[in-house]
C-alpha cells in the first residue's frame, strides 16, 4: 500500500502544512505518532502504512492527524501555552479526548444540521 500525505489546510486563517514522514525521514517521530511545529506551521505525522505494529495503520494516522490539528487550532487561537502541560503547553489528555471524539461530534452535528431549516 502506498501512502503520501503532503497537504495544506486553513486553520483559523493560517495555512498549515500536514506531512507524513517515516522514522528514517524524521527522527523526532521516534516515540510519537506526530507533532505540531508552531514555528513553521507544520504538522508532521508518522507514516505507519508499512508498519506492521497495527492492523489498521490508516486509522492510527487519522487519529494522529486529528490530534495534531487540535494542537494547531489551540496554537492559532492563542491558547498555545495556557494548559497544564508546562513542557509542551497543551494537556495531552484533553487533546486526545477531542481527537477521539471529533468524528462522533461531527456525526451528531451533521445529523442536526441536515434537519435544521433556517427561515429568514
Amino acid at each position: 500500500m502506498t501512502y503520501k500525505l503532503d497537504t495544506t489546510v486553513n486553520i483559523l486563517g493560517t495555512p498549515w502544512t500536514i506531512i507524513a514522514k517515516t522514522l528514517e525521514e524524521d527522527h523526532c517521530l521516534q516515540d510519537v505518532d506526530g507533532y505540531t511545529d508552531f514555528t513553521d506551521k507544520t504538522i508532521i505525522v508518522a507514516d505507519r502504512m508499512h508498519d506492521d505494529l497495527f492492523h489498521n495503520p490508516a486509522a492510527i494516522t487519522a487519529q494522529a492527524i486529528r490530534h495534531e490539528i487540535i494542537h494547531a487550532f489551540l496554537f492559532e487561537s492563542g491558547l498555545a501555552f495556557n494548559f497544564e502541560h508546562p513542557e509542551k503547553g497543551h494537556d495531552e489528555t484533553t487533546i486526545d479526548w477531542l481527537a477521539i471524539q471529533w468524528p462522533k461530534i461531527n456525526n451528531v452535528l451533521g445529523q442536526i444540521f441536515a434537519t435544521v431549516r433556517v427561515e429568514e
